[in-house]
């Protein structure tokens, strides 16, 4: 096989000889999606946490009423509304990251099993 190195492992379900692999790397998918995670959901939610504090104290000191009370309650809201929906999409993003990891562990499995 003149210096090739075949591997497959549970956490690395790639097959490679020397610096060529054909496969997908499961451990790596793990630590994309945890990255994902942290570096976009995680993130934004917490700028918009942030970002509301001094929203929320520029209209306190400047407005005053039932109507600014509307207002706040109306933007706390749809903050939520944002930060729900975030969290739902990168839940459809995560499931679908998941689906084409299913579709290429059958795929390789297949492959081998010919």
């Amino acid at each position: 096989m003149n210096g090739a190195r075949p591997y497959t492992t549970p956490n690395n379900l790639a097959t490679g000889m020397d610096n060529v692999t054909i496969g997908f790397d499961a451990a790596g998918l793990e630590k994309y999606i945890e990255n994902l995670r942290l570096n976009i959901l995680e993130e934004v939610i917490k700028t918009i946490d942030n970002g509301w504090d001094p929203v929320n104290e520029a209209i306190n000191d400047a407005w005053t009423g039932a109507s600014k009370d509307a207002f706040v309650n109306d933007f706390a809201k749809t903050i939520g509304e944002v930060k729900e929906h975030l969290t739902y999409e990168f839940a459809e993003i995560e499931s679908r990251l998941r689906d084409i990891q299913t579709f290429y562990f059958n795929q390789d499995q297949n492959m081998m099993s010919k």
